[in-house]
C-alpha cells in the first residue's frame, strides 16, 4: 500500500497558499486586527480598554483584545468570501473601501448598541477619525493578506 504526502501548495513568494475563502479571510483578519489592535493600543487606548468591552458587557483591555480579534476575523471572513483573488493593488483598495464601509457601520452601531445597554456612549453618530485611521489600516493588511493567502 502506498501512501502519498500531499504536495504543500505553495503562493506567491513562497507564503503558503490557502484554497479555502473562508480561512483565507480568517488569517488576513486576524493579522489586520493584530495590527488595529496596536495601532488603537497607541493612538485610542481607551477604544480597547473601555468601548470594545462594553460591548459584551466587561471590562478591561483583554477583553477589547478579544472583541476586536472576533470581529476582525469574522470581517476577513466576509471580505474573503465576497472579493474574488485578483491584483495586489485592488485587493488593497477594495479593503480599505471595505473598512471605511466598516467604520460608516461602526459610527452607528457602536454608540446604539452602547446605548441600549446601559453602557456610556460615544456620540451618534461616531465618526471618529482616529477609528477610521485604524479600520483603513485594517484594509489594507487585511487586501495584502487576502492577496498572498491566495494563489
Amino acid at each position: 500500500m502506498a501512501s502519498e504526502t500531499p504536495a504543500s501548495s505553495v503562493g506567491r513568494d513562497g507564503t503558503p497558499a490557502v484554497s479555502s475563502p473562508w480561512v483565507r479571510g480568517l488569517a488576513a483578519g486576524l493579522i489586520g486586527g493584530l495590527e488595529t489592535g496596536v495601532f488603537l493600543t497607541v493612538a485610542a487606548p481607551a477604544v480597547l480598554s473601555e468601548t470594545f468591552p462594553a460591548l459584551v458587557f466587561a471590562s478591561g483591555p483583554v477583553v477589547g483584545w478579544l472583541v476586536l480579534a472576533v470581529a476582525s476575523a469574522a470581517a476577513g471572513i466576509v471580505f474573503t468570501t465576497v472579493v474574488e483573488r485578483q491584483a495586489l493593488s485592488t485587493t488593497v483598495v477594495l479593503g480599505i473601501g471595505y473598512s471605511v464601509a466598516l467604520w460608516l457601520v461602526a459610527a452607528v452601531a457602536l454608540p446604539t448598541w452602547l446605548g441600549a445597554v446601559g453602557a456610556t456612549a460615544p456620540p451618534f453618530p461616531w465618526f471618529d477619525p482616529t477609528l477610521l485611521a485604524g479600520l483603513a489600516l485594517y484594509g489594507i493588511v487585511l487586501g495584502i493578506g487576502h492577496w498572498l493567502f491566495g494563489r
